[in-house]
């Protein structure tokens, strides 16, 4: 009785057992019924769309690949490949350099750990060139304790990461370009005080024509520009015409002044510094290479910069690499230098404060301005345009500059040259209780020889006030007729009127037809 209740247990745990199996082999019938149905699927999908759908199996010769669908890697990728695409080992053999390590270690990851796949990759077309290439996978099936049987597909998604390139491009150039703009920005602030009306350069004397000539064929160039000349002679108004009709006019001027800058803040006006470079350097700051990228820096009064400056200068003239103070990040610039002193620098070069290396970078084209003594008959029409613009200014009217006034201007040497001259100018101007220029409360120092000599044959002062032919227009429409003369009424040209009077021909056409200047109609001949 015992033995048959043994054999009906055992026979009964034999059927549970078997029920189990059929259930599991049922389950695993249904589960592959599901994959082949999925297959389909894919394989359907794979002919409308541009991935390459397949399978990869582990095996001890490798991973070998298969594809669902007729379609070749050619038709799916534009990839020229045959056979190429069998197994990983001749998938890598085909990809970029650069993506070969990163592909390598995802696919040994994924292997080990059974993890889904994502990878990213270049792969030859078989023409020269390379398709960008995404590459996923998943494991389907576990054998041997071996992730052995995988489902994958690779698209095609070169366009796609030609418009991120595109879009990386244009986001990278609006950035610098907002930061040009931020700097520029911070740079105008500095130099807010500054007015563009100042770029004009007013004479028709021989020796400040030919530096006018000078200023035209280097403008046109990238050529460094050294400028020398007494202080107050203009030289930062012919580094701003050389910079205006240079290629880089569209781009802000920068100008620094050396002799300004003490000693221990040269190097980060001029380069900048990173955050807590110093103390007080309290956030990075651009320095002036930075913020003239692409433009013109002139460095005037460059003969002040010390030593150790003068070396990193060198080195950005002959590289176009600096380092901000602080900073271990070596940048680029690309600055044309303009620059300036009132010091005899070979002298410096000779007695060792100025680096000969960098004198010769700097003077590639030097441009030497003359004094105003040396050019007295510029200062009528210096005079003229001064009293205008700043009796405009001040809020005043004068219309008429005496004789007198104008002898005593033009004989006096002005060691300020026109710096003194505007200033004279603008304090006369206050000083003028009528529309008349007075000087009678100037005092200008010892004049030269040529005003004592003139002393004795001038007019009174109140005398020379009340001629009213003796006014602005009046003295502006002879000069221009006296040019004009001089030209054989000759308007447009190297040699012509406007050219000699340092004005656009444009200009000067509206100047003659407001003053009324006509040139005169020749005269028959006369026949007897």
């Amino acid at each position: 009785m015992e033995d048959r209740s043994a054999c009906c247990l055992e026979h009964g745990a034999s059927c549970e057992i078997r029920t189990e199996l059929d259930r599991a082999h049922e389950e695993l019938a249904a589960s592959r019924e599901e994959l082949k149905t999925e297959k389909d699927r894919l394989c359907k999908l794979a002919v409308t769309t541009f991935s390459l759908l397949g399978e990869a199996r582990v095996t001890d010769e490798g991973v070998q690949l298969s594809y669902f669908g007729d379609l070749t890697p050619e038709d799916k990728l534009g990839i020229k490949a045959d056979g190429v695409f069998s197994d990983v080992n001749k998938v890598m053999a085909q990809i970029h350099p650069d993506d070969v390590e990163n592909y390598r270690r995802n696919i040994e990851h994924s292997l080990a750990t059974g993890e889904p796949l994502t990878v990213i990759y270049r792969a030859s077309d078989g023409r020269g060139g390379w398709r960008w290439l995404k590459l996923r996978a998943c494991c389907i099936e576990k054998k041997d304790n071996r992730f052995a049987q995988w489902l994958h597909d690779t698209v095609d998604i070169t366009e796609q990461k030609e418009i991120e390139e595109e879009l990386k491009k244009t986001v990278d150039e609006l950035q610098r370009l907002k930061a040009q703009l931020l700097r520029e920005n911070q740079y105008l602030k500095e130099e807010s005080d500054w007015s563009a009306t100042d770029t004009d350069i007013i004479g028709n004397s021989e020796m400040l024509t030919r530096v006018l000539r000078q200023v035209e064929l280097v403008a046109a160039t990238s050529a460094s520009v050294l400028i020398s000349g007494e202080t107050g002679t203009g030289k930062e108004l012919v580094a701003r015409a050389i910079h205006k009709r240079s290629d880089r006019r569209n781009r802000l001027f920068v100008a620094v002044n050396c002799a300004a800058l003490p000693a221990t803040l040269v190097e980060s006006t001029l380069f900048g510094h990173e955050k807590g470079a110093f103390t007080g350097a309290s956030a990075r700051r651009a320095g002036r290479f930075e913020q003239a990228d692409g433009s013109t820096l002139f460095l005037d009064e460059v003969g002040e910069l010390p030593l150790e400056i003068q070396s990193k200068l060198l080195r950005v003239l002959q590289s176009g690499e600096y380092e901000r103070v602080g900073g271990n990040k070596t940048l680029r610039t690309d600055v044309r230098i303009i620059a300036a002193s009132n010091l005899n620098l070979e002298q410096a070069v000779r007695e060792g404060r100025f680096r000969s290396d960098l004198y010769h970078r700097l003077a590639v084209f030097p441009v030497h301005l003359p004094a105003l003594r040396e050019r007295p008959g510029d200062i009528a029409l210096l005079t003229a345009y001064l009293v205008s613009r700043k009796a405009r200014k001040l809020g005043r009217k004068i219309d008429s500059i005496p004789h007198a006034a104008m002898n005593l201007l033009t004989a006096y040497d002005w060691p300020g040259n026109i710096r003194e001259l505007e200033n004279v100018l603008e304090r006369a101007i206050i000083l003028s209780p009528g529309t008349s220029l007075r000087l009678e409360a100037i005092q200008l120092g010892p004049v030269s020889a040529a005003a004592q000599a003139l002393k004795p044959h001038e007019p009174s002062l109140a005398a020379a006030g009340a001629d009213s032919r003796d006014t602005l227009k009046n003295r502006e429409t002879t000069h221009i007729l006296r040019v004009c003369e001089s030209t054989g009424w000759k308007i447009k040209g190297p040699d012509g009127a406007a050219h000699i009077l340092g004005l656009n021909p444009g200009t000067l056409y509206s100047r003659m037809k407001k003053l009324g200047i006509r040139r005169p109609c020749p005269q028959p001949p006369v026949t007897h």
